[in-house]
């Protein structure tokens, strides 16, 4: 059975966290199997009251 993965199960990390803790630690991490590991990245969440918005998909933190 799959675990269901959506922003309201992360809201409250993203919110009580900085970019730093939320990027440098284990508090998005949502699977690890060995040497891979998935982590949870709000795609889902549409801010209909934003000015901007920025589409793109980046490899990760190491490329």
């Amino acid at each position: 059975m799959s675990k269901v993965v959506s922003f309201s199960n992360y809201a409250e990390k993203i919110r009580s966290h900085s970019i730093e803790e939320l990027t440098q630690s284990n508090l998005l991490l949502i699977n690890a199997d060995q040497e891979l590991q998935s982590f949870y990245a709000p795609f889902e969440h549409v801010n209909l009251q934003a000015k901007l918005v920025i589409v793109g998909i980046c490899p990760g933190q190491q490329q």
